[in-house]
C-alpha cells in the first residue's frame, strides 16, 4: 500500500548543503549571512526562521552539538572569536636566530551558516557576510583550542647579513576559541511537499 511520508532528515541535510554549494561564489538575497541559510531551507522544504536582528538567537531545527554536525546542518554564533597565534624561529648553525610572531584574531559577533562537514580542526562551514559584503565563501571554525603545535623544516634562508645559510625553521601555532557556537538540524516543513513510500 502507498503512504506519504514527510522528507527525511538525510534528504533535507542534503538539499541544504546543495543549494548552499550551487551559490558559491555568489550573493545570495540582501547579501547577509541569515539570507543564505533562510534560501537554503526554504529550497529544501524545510522549517525556517523569521529573523529578528542581531540581538536574536536564531533556531533553525533541532538543537545538537557542534561535534554531532553533518552536510547540510545550520550553526548559530555568538560572540565567536578565534585568535591565531604564531611563532617564527629561524636559527643558524652558528646560534644566531631571528623570532617573529604574528597574531590573527577572527570574530563573528552574531552570525548564521551552514555546515558543509566536521574535521579533526573544526567546523568547514559554507557562509556569506565574513568578511562584511562578501560572496558565499568556505571557511574552517576551531571549535576549541589547541596547541601549541610545531612544525620544522630544514631550508636555506639569509641570516643578518643577508647571506643564504642552511637554517632550521620551527613555527609554532596556538589557537585559542571563545564565544558560542551552537548547531541545528533541519525539520521538514508542514507545508513542504512530500514523497511518496512504502508503509
Amino acid at each position: 500500500r502507498q503512504g506519504r511520508e514527510r522528507m527525511s532528515e538525510p534528504e533535507l541535510n542534503h538539499k541544504v548543503y546543495q543549494y548552499a554549494h550551487s551559490q558559491m561564489r555568489q550573493h545570495v538575497g540582501r547579501g547577509e549571512c541569515w539570507d543564505l541559510v533562510d534560501a537554503a531551507l526554504r529550497y529544501a522544504g524545510a522549517v525556517r526562521n523569521a529573523g529578528g536582528g542581531d540581538e536574536v538567537d536564531y533556531v533553525w531545527g533541532t538543537e545538537i552539538g557542534p561535534h554531532q554536525t553533518i552536510a547540510g546542518d545550520v550553526v548559530q554564533l555568538r560572540n565567536y572569536e578565534f585568535v591565531v597565534k604564531t611563532v617564527t624561529r629561524v636559527e643558524f648553525d652558528d646560534g644566531e636566530f631571528t623570532q617573529n610572531t604574528k597574531t590573527e584574531s577572527t570574530k563573528r559577533p552574531h552570525h548564521t551558516a551552514i555546515v558543509d562537514h566536521y574535521t579533526t580542526k573544526g567546523l568547514v562551514i559554507i557562509e556569506q557576510n565574513y568578511p562584511k559584503g562578501s560572496k558565499v565563501t568556505q571557511n574552517t571554525l576551531p571549535l576549541s583550542n589547541f596547541g601549541p603545535i610545531t612544525e620544522t623544516s630544514f631550508v636555506s634562508r639569509k641570516d643578518a647579513k643577508g647571506k643564504m645559510r642552511p637554517a632550521k625553521v620551527s613555527v609554532t601555532t596556538t589557537v585559542e576559541v571563545s564565544g558560542r557556537i551552537w548547531a541545528y538540524r533541519p525539520k521538514a516543513s508542514e507545508s513542504a511537499p512530500k514523497h511518496k513510500g512504502k508503509q
